[in-house]
């Protein structure tokens, strides 16, 4: 029976191992060949090896750090929002989504439109010139806000990624709170606990996991977005860290 169940388990699971090793093992392998080596587009399938000075030009390269330090703080700030903003909907909308299941949709709508058609989108609606919010705000206000300016380029971007990936901590934490037995909370109300204590002592804890998928998920995902500029921005997020890199140089 143990042996029949150690076939199941390989012939279960080797479908999904040669496909991490194929999409994902054979590019790390020639990512880490093409880092020791020199490569250019015509020699991308016979690179020169070069030992590790690829690694020293980028640790002694200023932009390299001043990019990291960007990312990461993108990365930082983006997470936590998107998680605090996913765990109030998911927890104080609760009553609201077991009566009209429907409005989940709602939320779940900034997830489910590509993130090129997300950025082209706000790049219209945010513009200066064109965009209809800074219009209404000078017709309004007689405010003259440049979103994508060099000094705001990445607040707007930060803003932009917490909008279309909080759904997704939404989600998670959703699911780990609907999760909690109710016997578990009618138990603590009995007991004669607050609504915050079974916030904090209960509900809390049981979504410890899905905090910490959450945060882990929000906190890498946006990291391509803020990714070093190249000589040509080849998406409006990198634009805008480009700008804002510019920025952060020019004050310097």
């Amino acid at each position: 029976m143990e042996r029949m169940r150690s076939h199941e388990w390989a012939i279960l699971t080797t479908p999904l191992v040669g496909f991490l090793l194929l999409f994902l093992g054979f590019p790390a392998l020639v990512n880490l060949i093409y880092s020791v080596s020199e490569v250019r587009f015509e020699t991308l399938r016979s690179p020169t090896l070069s030992g590790f000075g690829n690694y020293w030009a980028v640790l002694t390269d200023g932009v390299f750090w001043r990019s990291g330090w960007f990312s990461l703080r993108f990365g930082v700030i983006t997470a936590v929002a998107e998680c605090l903003i996913g765990l109030f909907l998911a927890i104080f909308l609760a009553p609201l989504f077991k009566k009209r299941s429907w409005l989940i949709a709602l939320i779940m709508l900034p997830l489910m439109v590509a993130p090129a058609m997300i950025g082209l989108m706000y790049r219209l609606v945010l513009h200066e010139f064109v965009g209809p919010i800074p219009f209404y705000l000078y017709q309004w206000f007689k405010l003259t806000p440049a979103f994508l300016d060099v000094g705001t380029a990445f607040w707007t971007l930060t803003v932009v990624e917490t909008l279309q990936w909080t759904p997704f901590a939404f989600l998670l934490f959703h699911m780990a709170y609907q999760a909690i037995p109710e016997d578990v909370r009618d138990a603590a109300l009995i007991d004669g606990a607050t609504p915050w204590q079974i916030l904090t002592r209960i509900e809390l804890p049981a979504s410890f996991d899905s905090s910490m998928d959450s945060g882990c998920s929000t906190t890498f995902t946006p990291l391509p977005a803020a990714e070093p500029a190249v000589p040509r921005c080849h998406s409006q997020s990198m634009c805008m860290k480009r700008s804002s890199n510019r920025g952060q140089s020019a004050r310097r």
